[in-house]
């Protein structure tokens, strides 16, 4: 059978050899391809066709005969060697000159010299002198099979409609011994995304280079693909099933891709054809970016040269940049967790399925729920005549919370009699000069020359405050409608109240490793926890903190608690001066809880304003860097009163300071379910508290000295537990109760009392004689009357 085209050849070896990769198969695919190409028809390709071959060079002189000679071997025999040397040294002009002078002198091939300028340059210095109408590409490292250009050639002119082709490639990698084949199928797609066509194995019209132009000297890598992207861009390239390139990387022969930076350059490229690249992305979202409004907002973006909406699909968008003034990318993120775990775009993926889903965009519904919701709630209250409030706000370099304070501030606050202090602690931004804009709202400025105490400027401000009350007010708040109204209600039309407090609310946060607290309860009234750290004993605490029910029962009605923040805090101005106003030992950090324990000490009310609602934009994080500090100021002046007043609440079970129950550890050794008389006293013991709906425990391993946090009475049937080097809380109650057993009287000082029904154990202060029959019905009189003598 006589093959007369390469299709042919292809599929009589494939039928014959099954495995293009058999090396029987290659033998007789060329043997064949040959018999083709010798036929007369090969003659009539040369006159159509002339190939410029362009390789250029840099110190390539002991490897660069190899790819001359590979080019030599070409059946096809119409082309030109156009040798661009970029400036060699080591010798590679003499060698080239000496070795194949026949060839220069006969311009099959033709030798520039040019300076050190690089690949791309070189490479077009050659297509610019090429004389060819065939453009193909050899680099000095590498080698062509003999039938590469003959291959190529005949595939190009059996098939009019393309203008360029590509081959499969053999890489050998000399540093990793790896040895593998490029046979990547054309498709653009992957093509923007990803470089697979080498460039040793492509071949063009020359008319390409004059309408596409040349390789981009501003690549210091992958020139290549650029070309290749452009040069395809309405060509789709004939792509050659069979390797017929041999490249060779090896650090020794100073391959760009081994010796040029990777990631700079495909940004370079991806920037230059990022419309392609992110076509479908760029259609979706088109109608949806505001490249004005991204400009003006991110400053970054204008000074990195980037197209705007380049910006946002490959970076804005990782960095929770916004593309218009509606969409929030980083609210769509917390909203729809999936297309952030699936790193989806998330202006993309609103375009494409949110919106005919009805996905929410951003906060401000949430935001309008809340406030909404908050209507039904108001109590609407009227007054006779409105005494006049002095708002004290502290600042520092906070012009954009003084922004969202101050917005709409007339329209939300249906009061109108205050007068607004603002204290200015030393600002740089422009705080001042905004606060002097506002000439409508008649602000006093107090501006200091130094970054006074929340607590001192505060207290200052209140010496030239002409309001009858007083209200606290966080420069990072933002009200909402009715807001005074309800405060001023609350004190009004209740008696003995010292303090009125607000309901705040974290705002959408930004900050993704913040945004689960988005839109939760940020302070409904504090009360006390007991933490197992001697320096951090008592801890004011917001009970509802974190909460996103933001309308739960409890948190819904009006309420009395032991203190309110002073971010948002309205007191009359006597009681605030009857008490001494902020104590200025502390340093923004515990003085409002400072203030309301005066309050309640002096026997004032401190409410909670459940309608009272305002956005705190406060972090979520609390700062830590004078916590220590005012929290011993704090403990070193209220341990003892609150010591006093958390064991009567769970005593009584008030939950008023705290809302933990009275918890009791029994400690006995491990055998005493075998002592009658002490089994029977701690099960009896323990029924009894059970009833009265305390907690209890039980501790047998008297190695173990660790004791619970919670635990607030340790009660021990044992000498043997060693209570002097007990782990707990610093206000643990701890009782000892000694049944007729020989007493180490030297323990005796490590225990607060110690009960017994033996006369005969020495006197001392912590002793109390006890009928144990009756120790039920006395433990909390006990308790009473050694820790609650008020």
């Amino acid at each position: 059978m006589k093959k007369k085209n390469l299709s042919e050849i292809n599929e009589y070896a494939k039928q014959k050899y099954k495995n293009e990769s058999n090396p029987t198969f290659l033998k007789i695919y060329d043997a064949l391809l040959n018999k083709v190409l010798r036929r007369s028809d090969m003659k009539q390709l040369e006159k159509k066709y002339f190939v410029s071959i362009i390789m250029p060079t840099f110190n390539r002189k002991k490897i660069i005969s190899k790819a001359i000679d590979s080019v030599l071997k070409q059946y096809f025999k119409n082309y030109e060697l156009i040798i661009v040397d970029d400036g060699s040294t080591d010798g590679s002009e003499d060698f080239i000159q000496e070795k194949y002078s026949k060839h220069i002198k006969s311009n099959k091939i033709r030798y520039f010299k040019t300076t050190h300028q690089g690949v791309s340059q070189a490479r077009n210095f050659g297509v610019e002198n090429a004389s060819g109408n065939m453009i193909a590409y050899l680099d000095s490292d590498n080698q062509w099979h003999p039938t590469y250009l003959s291959t190529l050639i005949y595939n190009l002119d059996s098939k009019e409609e393309y203008n360029c082709a590509y081959c499969d490639v053999t890489v050998t990698n000399h540093n990793t011994e790896n040895t593998y084949v490029l046979n990547q199928g054309f498709y653009r797609k992957k093509l923007l995304k990803t470089s697979f066509i080498d460039i040793n194995a492509f071949i063009h019209e020359k008319s390409l280079y004059n309408q596409r132009g040349g390789f981009d000297s501003n690549l210091s890598r992958l020139v290549d693909w650029d070309l290749i992207i452009r040069y395809t861009e309405n060509n789709t390239p004939m792509h050659i099933h069979k390797s017929l390139v041999d490249c060779f990387l090896s650090s020794e022969l100073n391959n760009i891709a081994l010796t040029e930076p990777l990631e700079e350059n495909i940004a370079k490229i991806q920037q230059k054809y990022w419309k392609e690249i992110y076509w479908d992305e760029y259609n979706a979202i088109k109608d949806y970016f505001d490249e004005e409004f991204y400009l003006n907002n991110y400053e970054d973006v204008s000074k990195s040269g980037m197209d705007p909406m380049h910006h946002y699909l490959t970076i804005g968008h990782k960095e929770n940049k916004n593309p218009n003034a509606e969409f929030v990318t980083s609210f769509y993120n917390y909203k729809y967790p999936k297309v952030a775990r699936h790193n989806l775009n998330p202006l993309v993926h609103y375009a494409k399925w949110g919106k005919d889903e009805g996905r929410e965009i951003n906060y401000f519904k949430k935001r309008d729920t809340i406030i909404n919701n908050n209507l039904i709630y108001l109590a609407n209250y009227e007054f006779e005549i409105e005494p006049l409030v002095s708002i004290i706000i502290l600042n520092k370099d906070g012009l954009e919370h003084l922004k969202k304070l101050f917005r709409d501030f007339s329209k939300k606050t249906n009061y109108s009699n205050y007068e607004i202090i603002v204290v200015d602690n030393t600002s740089q931004d422009d705080s001042v000069k905004y606060l002097k804009s506002l000439n409508e709202m008649d602000i006093k400025i107090i501006e200091n020359k130094e970054n006074v105490s929340f607590s001192k400027g505060n207290n200052d401000a209140v010496k030239i405050a002409k309001g009858e009350y007083i209200l606290l007010l966080n420069n990072d708040i933002e009200p909402t409608y009715s807001w005074l109204n309800e405060l001023m209600g609350t004190i009004i039309y209740n008696e003995n109240v010292g303090a009125v407090g607000a309901k705040l609310v974290f705002p959408f946060f930004d900050d993704l490793k913040q945004q689960e607290y988005s839109f939760t309860l940020q302070h409904t009234g504090d009360i006390i926890r007991e933490k197992d750290n001697d320096l951090c004993l008592y801890v004011p605490q917001n009970q509802s903190r974190f909460s996103p029910d933001i309308y739960d029962n409890s948190i819904s009605v009006n309420r009395k608690c032991i203190s309110v923040t002073g971010a948002v805090m309205l007191t009359r101005k006597d009681i605030y001066l009857e008490v001494g106003g902020l104590d200025e030992s502390y340093c923004y950090g515990y003085e409002d809880v400072d203030f309301n324990l005066k309050l309640h000490e002096k026997g004032y009310d401190v409410i909670f304003a459940s309608a009272a609602l305002l956005f705190h934009h406060e972090s979520a994080t609390p700062r830590k860097s004078q916590y220590l500090k005012n929290h011993s100021i704090l403990c070193e002046k209220w341990g003892e009163y609150l010591f006093k007043k958390l064991l009567r609440d769970k005593i009584e079970k008030n939950y008023f300071f705290t809302d933990k129950t009275l918890h009791f550890l029994f400690a006995a050794p491990s055998d005493f379910i075998e002592k009658p008389k002490m089994r029977n006293q701690i099960h009896s013991l323990n029924s009894y508290l059970n009833r009265e709906n305390y907690n209890t425990s039980l501790k047998t391993d008297l190695s173990d000295l660790d004791i619970d946090c919670d635990v607030d009475i340790l009660i021990s049937f044992t000498q043997d537990f060693d209570v002097k080097n007990a782990i707990s809380r610093k206000n643990l109650i701890k009782i000892l109760i000694l049944n007729n057993e020989n007493v180490i009287e030297d323990d005796i000082e490590n225990w607060d009392i110690v009960l017994c029904d033996n006369e005969s154990i020495p006197n001392n202060d912590k002793v109390i004689y006890q009928n144990m029959n009756e120790l039920n019905e006395n433990i909390i009189q006990i308790l009473y009357e050694n820790f609650l003598d008020e």
